[in-house]
């Protein structure tokens, strides 16, 4: 069985939950073992996605 994916989606999901809840950048980057390069896309991702629902509740 390969769990690939699930693994993927819930260091995405953790980091953003870290970030949510005030951790720092470097915080996030450490837990979610990936590099600073890989983590901008999945803030852009969801602030993009946030800015639909709620145009304050979006990450810097």
């Amino acid at each position: 069985m390969d769990c690939g994916c699930v693994n993927k989606a819930f260091r995405r999901l953790n980091a953003i939950h870290l970030l949510l809840v005030g951790a720092s950048y470097d915080i996030v980057l450490r837990n979610s073992r990936v590099s600073d390069r890989m983590l901008r896309p999945w803030i852009s991702r969801f602030n993009a996605q946030a800015a639909l629902r709620h145009p304050k509740g979006t990450l810097s």
